[in-house]
């Protein structure tokens, strides 16, 4: 179920209580919202990895291989970069 605050505005803004770094990370780079992150959204993150380290980033993290991030891939990969 999604996490969105609903209120008085027409913007739906994510509520951050009970939401993780992660899946905030997550929420903020899938910016058009279909629930994955793809090549171009991942490397609008990684701005200052050499396009190289961004492949092999994205290649390690893609697990399934299916070209694109989920909230579970994604979060690996922050548990995977926080250990360093």
């Amino acid at each position: 179920m999604d996490k969105l605050c609903h209120g008085d505005h027409k913007t739906h803004l994510p509520c951050l209580a009970g939401m993780d770094a992660a899946e905030l990370a997550f929420r903020l780079t899938d910016t058009n919202k279909d629930g994955f992150v793809d090549k171009n959204e991942f490397k609008k993150i990684t701005k200052n990895l050499p396009k190289d380290k961004i492949e092999k980033a994205f290649q390690n993290c893609d697990t399934n291989k299916d070209g694109k991030l989920d909230i579970h891939e994604f979060k690996e990969m922050m548990k995977a970069r926080k250990k360093k």
